[in-house]
């Protein structure tokens, strides 16, 4: 079941955030500016969860007004699955779940997954749920 979050479930969205971010190798995070970014997002846009028996995977929200038109759109923080429910049901029903609030309330929709080598992989699900691949993210480390 996907479901909108509310208020009561802003730690179990915040301990999928922290999964989410140790999955990427990032390990030297504040939980209080995490606890910020997801409180802050919450009010400005929708968290999504995928819930079985308990709640596995989330998309959390937060609104962008782009800088050269002023157009709001809805731009996910975290879009993350455990790793045993990853599976293209699960997947595709939060991102169904996902367009379908973004095309109740008009607003652009961005989702960026962050990728370790499986590019064309991330590019084929995009497609499959009608997302056009717009840009290519590089990060450099030195």
């Amino acid at each position: 079941m996907i479901r909108q979050a509310t208020t009561k479930d802003i730690s179990v969205i915040l301990e999928l955030y922290k999964k989410g971010l140790e999955e990427l190798g990032c390990h030297d995070w504040q939980e209080s500016l995490l606890l910020k970014k997801v409180v802050n997002s919450f009010y400005l846009a929708p968290c999504f969860l995928l819930e079985l028996d308990e709640i596995v995977g989330m998309a959390g929200f937060t609104t962008v007004t782009t800088s050269h038109n002023g157009v709001a759109t809805l731009n996910d923080y975290m879009f993350y699955v455990l790793p045993e429910h990853r599976n293209i049901k699960n997947l595709g029903g939060l991102v169904e779940g996902i367009k379908s609030f973004a095309d109740e309330h008009m607003m652009p929709l961005r989702l960026e997954f962050i990728t370790n080598n499986d590019e064309e992989l991330r590019k084929r699900v995009f497609k499959l749920h009608g997302f056009k691949v717009c840009s290519v993210v590089g990060e450099y480390h030195g």
